[in-house]
């Protein structure tokens, strides 16, 4: 017996009425039902909400494109367009932002201009904030 190439059993699925392709979809997605799941044996998978909602950070990267020049090689905590501290560990800044009440606070380590070929981006969620 001669092996159809993907090609060919193509055309041949074209080539059937509607209701015949209907019936190959139908076919194709019980087999795939039925195959065995590459999770182990009693592994469930579940999704897990996040522990804080997205931030929008559009003004936190304007304030970081204004003042790249000036940070340049620091690491910074904003909240919006407000600096609420620079300096030379991130470490530094987090506990300054988290004792300022600003535990969602976007850590940034701003990179010169020359060097732009990237962003080191680290954001730092501790808690989400509390109503």
């Amino acid at each position: 017996m001669s092996q159809l190439t993907l090609e060919q059993i193509v055309e041949a699925i074209d080539a059937l009425s509607p209701a015949e392709q209907e019936q190959v979809r139908r076919r194709l997605n019980e087999r795939k039902s039925q195959q065995k799941s590459p999770l182990p044996p009693g592994f469930k998978v579940r999704r897990v909400p996040p522990i804080a909602p997205l931030k929008d950070i559009k003004r936190e990267m304007a304030w970081i494109a204004e003042h790249r020049d000036e940070f340049a090689g620091q690491w910074v905590a904003l909240d919006g367009d407000r600096l609420i501290k620079a300096g030379q560990s991130a470490k530094e800044v987090h506990d300054v932002a988290r004792a300022e009440g600003v535990p969602d606070a976007l850590i940034v380590k701003v990179i010169p201009r020359d060097r732009l070929s990237y962003v080191d981006v680290v954001t730092v969620i501790d808690e989400p904030p509390k109503p």
